[in-house]
This record gives structure tokens, C-alpha cells and sequence, in this order.
């Protein structure tokens, strides 16, 4: 089962120990934490780019843990080794000794799931979740694997959140709460029947028993009626899918472009002989097709990838990866002109 939680600055010791302990005596459980968003990046305006590409690859990883678990008790690891959401992923699993902590290597890198099956397991997301598409991806992700869906959402007025805030190790610059403050969207099961298993707690407040009694019927009732899967019209989701592949590897082609156009002005800059020109060139060619002929098989430098949803960050994905190996060839060129 799914199980979001919203939050606006932080909880209180006491609160995270009452939701342990609620999850330790009726349920197995598996704690989530998305790291924070960069400031900075959500007054700029760039969460939609590099921290929604970390945040959905996390679901992603989640998504292929649940498939262990009632697969073949096995999570299969990132081929990408300097995939930093993935190491994150993994490491809480071990703390939480969700999987073994010593990985096999049968073809690839997989860990034993050590989750027993005899006793609801509980997924608990915490991330502010501020807006309801965020908190929607979480519900397709239930509805296509027969999972509970359920939201709690903690309401705390804005001053108690900076003032929590600035007791926190780490604080986060008032501005980007305030801001934050006024991109919450509250769960509205009446405009969306998809958010009906979802409750509202205050808090400032130390949790109550009777809040204590409402997340326990809210984790019942999530759990007993699990979301199910949409009987779609297969003929026209392949469609779909084949459109929007052409239209990831049309604008993944015009983003590599540029990315090399403006590779070339910089390099022409650094005075390299003609021939040395000649041949970056080719080899940023060879890159761009490479990259285009994983994405046209599904794959991205080795790992799987849809190449059908959000277009903007699958092609975002992909054009800071290309950008990476772009740079360690600009490096070799400078390095050999030297």
C-alpha cells in the first residue's frame, strides 16, 4: 500500500514516533523520506528539471521494489553508477533492512528482498507533495500495481512552520517556505474521487488519540480496497505510446543538436587545429546517435526507460545525461591539446 504524507516545514519528534509506532505494531513498513528540493532551484523556478527528474526517478525505483516483492524476490540494481538517486534508494532500504545489505551479481547487480509477506506492508512517501499532479503519479503507480492508496496531509499555519524551521540543523531560507506556503493544494476528494481515502490533521498540535484512531481507518480502508487497474483499449495506448516516442526522440534530437552546436562554439574558442575540430565533431555525432538509438530501444546508457508520459522530463533525463559524457569528451580534446 501507498501511503503519502504532506508536510509543510517540519514535524515534531513526538509525531514521527507516534507514526512509527502505529506502523510497527499493525504493519510492515518502508519509510521513503524524498530528500529536499534545493531553495534556490523552487525560487528560480527549476524544480520542474533536475529535482522532478530525482523525484521521479525515486517513484521509479519504488515502483521496481514493489515488483520484487511480488515478483521474483529480487530488486535488480542500476547499471548507472553515478546515479545518485539510486545509491540513496538503496542505502534506505538497507537501514531499514528492507533488502540484504550485500548485493548478488547474477548478470547484474540485485539484492535479496528481505520484506515477508505475511503482514501489510506500508509504503510511507514523505515529501511535501505540494502540488495534487505530484501526489497523482503516486496513485497511478498504485493503480497499475492493485495497490492502497491513502493521503495524510498535516495543516500547520505558516509562522509555526518558519519558527520549526529555525530549530532545524539545516533551515531552510524563510522565503522559499512562504512561498511554498502558497503552492499547497489540499486533498479535494470532491473535485477528485482518486484522493476519497485522504485525511487533514492539524499540525501544531501533539497528535491525539482520536488522530491516532483516523490514520489507523485510513491505513484499513486503503489496504481493503486496493485502486484498480483501468481496462484500457490497448490499441489505442499503443498509439498513444508510438506518438509520443516519436515526439521524445524528435525533441531529444533537437536538444542534442544544440547541445553540440554550442559544444563547437566553445571549442573553436579554445583555438583547436582543424582536423582536431573535425574530429570532436564526429565524435559528439557518434554520441548524439548513440543516445538516440537507446532511447529508440527503450534504454538509457544501460538502463530501462519509458520513453512515453511526461515528454519534457524524459527529455530533460536524457539531455543531462548526453551533457555528462559530452564534457568528460570536451575534457579529453583540451587535455590532449595541452
Amino acid at each position: 500500500m501507498l501511503y503519502t504524507v504532506q508536510r509543510l516545514g517540519t514535524s515534531s519528534q513526538r509525531e514521527r514516533r507516534y507514526t512509527n509506532v502505529i506502523s510497527l505494531l499493525l504493519f510492515s513498513y518502508l519509510y521513503v523520506f524524498f530528500p529536499p528540493f534545493c531553495p534556490l532551484c523552487f525560487l528560480r523556478g527549476l524544480q520542474s528539471s533536475f529535482w522532478k527528474l530525482y523525484r521521479r526517478k525515486l517513484l521509479a525505483y519504488i515502483e521496481l521494489l514493489i515488483q520484487a516483492i511480488y515478483g521474483n524476490g529480487y530488486l535488480v540494481g542500476s547499471s548507472n553508477e553515478t546515479d545518485s538517486a539510486w545509491d540513496y534508494f538503496i542505502q534506505s532500504l538497507k537501514r531499514q533492512h528492507v533488502i540484504s545489505s550485500e548485493a548478488q551479481y547474477v548478470g547484474a547487480e540485485q539484492y535479496p528482498v528481505s520484506v515477508k509477506r505475511s503482514r501489510p506492508l506500508v509504503i510511507i512517501l514523505d515529501d511535501n507533495f505540494y502540488y495534487q499532479s505530484m501526489r497523482y503519479e503516486v496513485y497511478q503507480m498504485a493503480r497499475q500495481n492493485s495497490l492502497g492508496f491513502c493521503q495524510l496531509f498535516l495543516e500547520c499555519p505558516l509562522q509555526l512552520c518558519l519558527r520549526r524551521n529555525h530549530q532545524r540543523l539545516c533551515p531552510v531560507n524563510d522565503e522559499t517556505i512562504a512561498l511554498m506556503s502558497t503552492k499547497l493544494e489540499l486533498p479535494d476528494p470532491e473535485k477528485n474521487g482518486w484522493e476519497k481515502n485522504s485525511i487533514i490533521l492539524k499540525g501544531e498540535e501533539n497528535i491525539s488519540e482520536e488522530d491516532i484512531q483516523k490514520v489507523l481507518a485510513l491505513l484499513d480502508a486503503a489496504l481493503e480496497n486496493p485502486v484498480q487497474p483501468i481496462k484500457e483499449n490497448t490499441e489505442q495506448k499503443e498509439a498513444d505510446r508510438a506518438i509520443c516516442a516519436a515526439s521524445v526522440l524528435h525533441q531529444a534530437d533537437q536538444a542534442f543538436r544544440r547541445s553540440v552546436s554550442q559544444a563547437m562554439k566553445t571549442m573553436k574558442v579554445k583555438k583547436l587545429t582543424t582536423w582536431k575540430i573535425k574530429l570532436l565533431a564526429e565524435d559528439l555525432n557518434k554520441l548524439k546517435t548513440m543516445f538516440l538509438e537507446d532511447l529508440r530501444h527503450g534504454t538509457l546508457r544501460g538502463n530501462p526507460m519509458k520513453i512515453y508520459g511526461d515528454v519534457d522530463a524524459i527529455v530533460a533525463e536524457a539531455s543531462c545525461g548526453f551533457d555528462q559524457e559530452k564534457e568528460v569528451i570536451l575534457k579529453n580534446f583540451l587535455e590532449k591539446q595541452t
